[in-house]
């Protein structure tokens, strides 16, 4: 089942074996199955392969800039605390927790902005590639695009991880 990107906000649409997935811009619907109603989403950072899923543990990048972002950069790019290893023990003192609520905050922010970032860098991307003017595209043409005009994984989660630190800027050169 195909899905479409919308290019407003950068998130896929469509039907899936779930049922109706659809962007964030269009009231969600009750999901069939899954802690979250979504089969999947573009890589926010690469663009060029699916990321997210429908469980609570999916982690929100795919698989090649998880492991870059693991390696490097050590951002919560997963759903859930426990993947980001953002934990906290049961006998935690009052600092513990002071830091494990600092941390979950920032991973809450990381996340809202990760949408902000597919946006902006899939505007880029398509405007780049000389599709500034459509609404909807199909999500594997964006794979192709990115694989085409965007850097490889590896030095795409650079970019994510610069625009993250530097509280929304698009860096130099993307």
């Amino acid at each position: 089942m195909g899905l479409t990107v919308h290019v407003g906000c950068g998130f896929l649409q469509g039907q899936t074996e779930f049922g109706e997935q659809r962007c964030r811009c269009s009231p969600a619907l009750k999901w069939q199955r899954g802690d979250v109603p979504e089969l999947r989403q573009l890589c926010p950072s690469c663009l060029s392969a699916p990321a997210g899923g429908p469980s609570r543990w999916s982690v929100l990048v795919c698989r090649r800039c998880w492991k870059e972002n693991r390696a490097k950069y050590h951002l919560p790019l997963a759903r859930h605390s426990i993947p980001n290893a953002i934990l906290l023990e049961a006998d935690a003192g009052s600092e513990e927790v002071a830091r494990f609520q600092a941390e979950i905050l920032g991973m809450v922010d990381i996340q809202r902005r990760l949408g902000e970032w597919r946006r902006v860098h899939l505007q880029r991307l398509l405007a780049h590639a000389g599709f500034e003017a459509v609404a909807e595209m199909p999500e594997d043409l964006v794979h192709l695009l990115a694989r085409l005009y965007l850097p490889p994984p590896q030095e795409a989660i650079l970019g994510l991880a610069a625009w993250l630190r530097e509280g929304g800027s698009v860096p130099a050169g993307w």
